[in-house]
């Protein structure tokens, strides 16, 4: 069977991204024939198996001559934005698009397309693919870009009936989607995505660190709570003088200035620029405590992959995630839930509640420290909840809908 995979961004550094990679991945394995559309631009290059045909469309270049267009106002990478793309980009974009979704069309004739983000591409993806059944994964940024830009929905995402099936990270997002894009709930199926058991695992030994590490790596951005984790390091770190903060992201210098100033002006706040996967990997496992401190996710899984290198993890308390990993991992001590403040917007919170949020996290992140201190051992049946949110998972669901489609090979 020949699936068509399709993702309007980088094929990797964001949680769609890695989630649409290693899904090809998984269903390579499983003997399906894969090709894949994927903006892509300088300095990245998308690593897929030779068997995988490629039909990239590439930004930055005389054809389109600006960043790709990210889902997120705030990318890990040099990035549009859907709200500021003036006509002509938006025609060379969408012209771009068209032309490698009809080359593919021809040349691959796929079975099936399983397209990411319930928005302007997939779209065009069924446009396209009138005649072929369609799959459509809501990421969640897809509903915030509905939200916030409401002439887009109308022209392109107002109603995403005609598609065969819509995935869904988490039974919170159900009611939003058949409300937002017009999908019957009965054709919303839940598949989370999950870590990749390759890259994410304890270290093999346990070593004695005389800091305790507290680490985020992701987008540098007010949305991802990062300032405030500045400001709650500030808290703990007069009482644990051995807890250092590691911030990995790309950030501008004034950003880097304000966190230095909001973790008071201290030298044990560290920061490092973005890094691929493996070398992300390799940071958790040499971290005590991943932190978390979003305003708005839909199933971040970068806090899986955390507990699936042993670290200790202090989360907002992000509905979907909570969702996914179920009582024998919420109930232990591996995780710490912070409750949110009152939110004015999709991910702008009530500024009256921010020096309480900031205080939960301090309390949070102490109680981690606390446990680390006393070398508490997390137990066996913690551990294997966690590595039952491995990716594997995630493909067996989808070979198995796949089957369930009954379709005709062509």
């Amino acid at each position: 069977m020949k699936i068509l995979h399709v993702i309007a961004q980088l094929p990797m550094k964001t949680g769609s991204g890695v989630y649409a990679s290693n899904l090809i991945e998984g269903l390579e394995e499983k003997g399906y024939e894969n090709a894949v559309i994927y903006g892509i631009q300088d300095p990245f290059k998308a690593e897929f198996s030779e068997a995988i045909q490629k039909y990239p469309v590439k930004f930055l270049t005389e054809e389109l001559p600006f960043p790709i267009v990210g889902m997120s106002d705030d990318m890990p990478y040099t990035a549009s934005r859907y709200k500021d793309l003036k006509d002509d980009r938006f025609f060379s974009w969408k012209r771009a698009f068209l032309g490698q979704l009809e080359r593919a069309k021809k040349d691959f004739c796929p079975d099936l397309v399983i397209s990411h983000h319930l928005w302007c591409l997939t779209r065009l993806v069924k446009d396209v693919f009138f005649d072929r059944p369609v799959i459509g994964i809501c990421h969640a940024t897809d509903l915030r870009q509905a939200q916030n830009n409401p002439l887009l929905k109308k022209a392109y995402a107002n109603d995403f009936s005609d598609l065969s099936q819509v995935i869904a990270l988490s039974q919170k997002n159900i009611p939003l989607i058949g409300k937002t894009f017009g999908v019957d709930p009965s054709k919303i199926r839940i598949i989370p995505g999950g870590f990749d058991q390759l890259l994410f695992y304890e270290a093999k030994d346990e070593v004695e660190r005389e800091e305790i590490k507290i680490f985020y790596g992701g987008k540098i951005s007010h949305a991802k709570g990062v300032f405030e984790l500045a400001a709650a390091f500030k808290q703990i770190s007069q009482v644990f003088e051995k807890a250092h903060l590691y911030i990995v992201g790309n950030c501008s210098q004034e950003e880097e200035d304000e966190l230095y100033q909001l973790a008071g002006q201290t030298d044990r706040i560290h920061f490092a620029p973005a890094v691929e996967q493996k070398k992300f990997a390799a940071y958790l496992r040499e971290m005590d405590i991943f932190a978390l401190a979003s305003y708005y996710e839909g199933v971040p899984l970068v806090a899986i992959e955390a507990l699936a290198c042993g670290t200790r993890v202090v989360v907002s308390a992000i509905a979907g995630l909570i969702e996914t990993l179920e009582d024998d991992i919420n109930d232990s001590s591996l995780i710490e839930y912070v409750d949110l403040p009152r939110m004015i917007g999709v991910d702008v919170p009530h500024p009256e509640d921010i020096d309480d949020y900031i205080d939960r996290l301090a309390l949070a992140l102490s109680r981690q420290i606390i446990r680390i201190q006393e070398k508490e051992v997390v137990p066996k049946k913690v551990k294997e909840a966690v590595e039952g949110h491995s990716f594997g998972r995630t493909v067996n669901a989808f070979s198995d809908l796949i089957q369930g489609l009954n379709l005709e090979t062509r």
